[in-house]
């Protein structure tokens, strides 16, 4: 569906802003209070920016832009010393009501939503780099896309 518009480079650039830029720019103006505090940042990208499936590339391209900034940037607070922590937040599929009336999911491949604000609020406390959720899926798909993705 996205693919379509792969060509349509005044689409990229419009949803690029809004969807990267924006927060980009967020971050960098809230740091410098950030860093007067040892603040932290939790920034929520998809599941599918860590796993890159086939005709989503100008949906995705905005999430593994995401994701590189923020590990980018996770690298830079650290080697300089800041107090300012980020974890990159990423969310897979949450069950409901509302996706199972719409979509044939496997239970087994989604995470309760519950779970998930849970371990987010969690990952605010503890302030891991990474939060992946649901937990199990997520990491065996990195796994099997990183030596089957050819």
């Amino acid at each position: 569906m996205h693919s379509l518009k792969l060509q349509d480079t005044d689409f990229l650039l419009r949803t690029f802003s809004v969807n990267v830029y924006s927060f980009i720019e967020i971050a960098l103006k809230a740091l410098p209070h950030l860093e007067k505090n040892s603040g932290h940042i939790f920034v929520t990208s998809s599941l599918l920016g860590e796993i890159p499936p086939i005709r989503t590339v100008c949906l995705l391209v905005h999430e593994h832009a995401l994701n590189g900034f923020f590990y980018t940037l996770q690298e830079e607070l650290r080697t300089r010393g800041s107090g300012v922590s980020v974890t990159v937040g990423s969310l897979g599929v949450m069950q409901s009501l509302e996706l199972r009336a719409i979509q044939d999911v496997s239970e087994s491949l989604m995470g309760d939503i519950s779970d998930c604000a849970r371990g987010i609020i969690n990952s605010l406390i503890t302030r891991p780099k990474t939060f992946t959720y649901p937990t199990l899926h997520p990491n065996v798909a990195r796994f099997m896309w990183s030596f089957f993705s050819d």
